[in-house]
């Protein structure tokens, strides 16, 4: 460094001039081999690092120790701790470690060539003798079924439905198929219907009643026979029980007076059992001087045929019952009830199936509409119905029919030759409607000619109400 110094006393100047200050150029660092070693033994685990080699290029040596773990006990010994080993009996084994420690127990049964209890062959030489529990598990790879009692795997039951020709469409309240598929129902769909009975003035109302308006509506099905019971009252001194290919056994003689067996209903207990419509009834098996009878209320229009015969009726339902003979005596007598709808008797006997039933909740009914054109729905008379329908195929419930009450009216505004009464109109919201529309009303009648005419009633038009009354 070199200082140099001007000017006068008062204001001198230093001139510093710095020279040599730059250092030689270094070298860059860097490294050399790094290497790692696991030893064998065991212990605490550590890692220890030593470094070698100049700056430039530093080796590095990992070593790791004590990585291995205490060894750990093989299983020394399986020993039979329960059991004799005899043919068809399930012995217990213990399982012991190298130090002599309980591993844990398993069980084996003992086989004997198919013939023991718990025997189970895979070539199939063995049945079964109890149930097969899969467990929530699939059973696979099932040949195709070539005789009764086979199972069938899915694509056949699925090839087999597909190829069903059965296919009927049929309606009403009853509704009687003499021909079907033990198959589920394809497009079921319920209907709504309203009636009034009487014709309604404003001084005497007539309530209007729908489908429904119980708070559910429920459909019912049944096979061919009706009579399908899990038990029969026994009475005079004759015992009757069912049995499971649906016939029933009578055992006793009859005392006191005829007995009287009941499939639907009670002596003294009358309430309609079964849908308006025609009947048929007969029973097979009895003695020659039974008879069978179906009865209305206060056995009214009593129907009653000797054995051997079948019996049409054509009344509401509320007795269906078989008439056992004073003196009768019967032994393990089998009778064979059979109770169909419609005109259709089977020539051999089918038994009665349990009843499927499936209840489907209203709360507000379903409401319907007859009309002379138009209607979703056609009923078994030819009766067109516009109405609300729950369509099951496509999870829907369908409005047709809308609902109002309460409705305010004020003096129509509407030309009329009419002077002897007012015409009314009233505007619901949200009517919804347009052009002249059916309805009903629990107070006046429909009826379009109140324009022109002095008499009660109301009609729709235009999503505008008008009556006179």
């Amino acid at each position: 460094m070199t200082v140099s110094v001007s000017g006068p006393d008062t204001a001198k100047v230093f001139d510093f001039q710095f020279s040599g200050l730059k250092g030689q150029t270094g070298a860059a660092a860097g490294f050399g081999e790094i290497t790692a070693t696991v030893g064998a033994t065991v212990g605490v685990p550590s890692v220890s690092v030593e470094a070698s080699g100049p700056d430039t290029a530093k080796n590095l040596a990992f070593t790791f120790t004590n990585l291995k773990g205490e060894p750990g006990q093989s299983v020394g010994s399986i020993q039979r701790t329960a059991g004799t080993g005899a043919p068809g009996t399930t012995d217990t084994y213990t399982m012991y470690d190298s130090g002599g420690g309980t591993i844990g127990t398993f069980t084996v049964y003992n086989g004997t060539d198919g013939t023991g209890s718990g025997d189970f062959k895979a070539d199939g030489s063995v049945p079964m003798t109890g149930d097969l529990n899969a467990g929530e598990h699939k059973i696979i790879n099932v040949a195709a079924p070539t005789a009764d009692g086979d199972a069938a795997d899915k694509a056949y039951v699925d090839s087999a439905v597909d190829n069903v020709e059965i296919v009927k469409t049929v309606s009403g309240s009853v509704i009687s198929v003499s021909d079907s598929a033990d198959y589920r129902l394809l497009g079921l769909k319920l209907y709504g219907k309203s009636v009034q009975d009487g014709v309604p003035t404003p001084e005497a109302p007539v309530e209007i009643e729908s489908v429904g308006d119980g708070g559910d509506i429920g459909v019912k099905i049944q096979g061919k026979n009706l009579i399908y019971t899990t038990s029969v009252t026994s009475t005079n001194g004759v015992t009757i029980s069912k049995n499971d290919d649906g016939t029933f056994t009578l055992n006793g003689t009859v005392t006191g007076s005829n007995a009287g067996i009941y499939f639907f209903g009670k002596y003294d207990q009358p309430k309609q059992l079964l849908p308006n419509g025609s009947y048929k009834y007969k029973v097979d098996g009895l003695f020659d001087n039974d008879a069978y009878a179906i009865r209305s209320i206060d056995n009214g229009n009593q129907a009653q045929v000797i054995n051997g015969d079948v019996l049409t009726y054509s009344y509401p339902i509320y007795q269906v019952l078989v008439i056992l003979r004073l003196g009768n005596t019967y032994d393990n007598v089998i009778i064979k009830p059979m109770l169909v709808y419609g005109d259709d008797m089977p020539d051999e006997f089918v038994p009665g199936i349990e009843p499927q039933i499936l209840t489907y909740p209203t709360p507000n009914g379903l409401p319907g509409i007859p009309v002379d054109s138009g209607g979703n729905y056609t009923d078994e008379e030819g009766q067109q119905w516009i109405c609300d329908e729950v369509d099951f195929g496509r999870g829907k419930y369908v409005q047709r029919v809308k609902k109002i009450s309460n409705v305010t009216f004020n003096a129509s505004d509407i030309s009329s030759p009419v002077t002897e009464s007012t015409l009314y109109q009233s505007s619901p919201l949200n009517l919804g409607v347009s052009e002249y529309s059916k309805a009903l009303c629990d107070g006046m009648q429909y009826s379009r000619s109140i324009l022109q005419n002095n008499i009660t009633g109301f009609y729709v038009y235009d999503a505008t109400i008008r009556a006179r009354f």
